[in-house]
């Protein structure tokens, strides 16, 4: 320092040095903060592919769902029938041995 300073020249530099580090501080918590929005904006464009995704799964979900039903319902109906073509053949084996045992 200077031989010609004054006290109050000393207290200026002080308060300057104590600014300028507390400014540095402050510029390296606004990087850090940028750093987070960066990644928080990365994590809302995946948030949202995963969204339209899980909308995408649900519909396809949906559609195998009703197919599922439609399968049931079908195979309700095959065994129906085949219940029914069995009854048929065996009523109509009894009924024509019974008319055969006549004539």
């Amino acid at each position: 320092m200077d031989k010609n300073c004054g006290p109050l020249q000393l207290d200026h530099e002080k308060r300057i040095s104590a600014l300028e580090t507390s400014i540095k501080g402050a510029f390296s918590r606004m990087n850090h903060i940028e750093e987070n929005q960066k990644i928080l904006t990365d994590m809302n464009a995946n948030i949202k592919v995963i969204a339209e995704r899980y909308t995408e799964l649900n519909k396809k979900f949906d559609k195998v769902e009703t197919d599922l039903e439609e399968l049931k319902g079908k195979s309700g109906k095959r065994y129906e029938q085949l219940i029914s073509l069995i009854m048929t053949v065996v009523i109509s084996g009894v009924l024509g041995a019974f008319i055969k045992s006549l004539f």
